[in-house]
C-alpha cells in the first residue's frame, strides 16, 4: 500500500470498521490496518451486527495505546533469528521493529 509509509512516519494508525450487505474486498483494506498497528473488524448484514460495533468500538475507543512502539531482541552470540511473526515495518538498522501504536491485544513471535 503507497500510503502506509507516510503513515507510518507520522506515527499514524488506522482501524477499520467495515460494514457491507455485498462483497467488500476487505483482505486489501485491512493490509492498511496491519501495517499501521490497528484492527479490521467486519461487521456483514445480520441482526447482531450493531450490538458487535457497538462493543468492539467502545472497546477500541477505552483500550490502552503505546505510540510509536519500537522493539529489539538482543540474543548471545552463535543464535540467530530465524523469522519475526507480526504485523510490523522494521527500521533501517534491520533489527528494530516499528509500529506507530500498539495495545495489550497485540503479539509478536520471534522464531531461533
Amino acid at each position: 500500500m503507497e500510503l502506509t509509509p507516510d503513515m507510518q512516519q507520522y506515527f499514524v494508525s488506522a482501524s477499520l470498521f467495515v460494514f457491507s450487505s455485498g462483497y467488500k474486498n476487505i483482505i486489501t483494506m485491512g493490509e492498511i490496518a496491519r501495517y499501521l498497528g490497528g484492527d479490521l473488524h467486519y461487521y456483514p448484514d445480520t441482526p447482531d451486527r450493531n450490538h458487535k460495533f457497538y462493543f468492539e468500538f467502545k472497546n477500541s475507543l477505552q483500550r490502552e495505546y503505546t505510540w510509536e512502539t519500537v522493539f529489539r531482541v538482543r540474543i548471545s552470540s552463535g543464535w540467530k533469528i530465524a523469522s519475526i511473526y507480526g504485523n510490523y515495518s522494521i527500521k533501517s538498522s534491520g533489527d528494530l521493529l516499528s509500529l506507530p501504536c500498539t495495545d495489550d491485544s497485540k503479539s509478536l513471535a520471534y522464531e531461533f
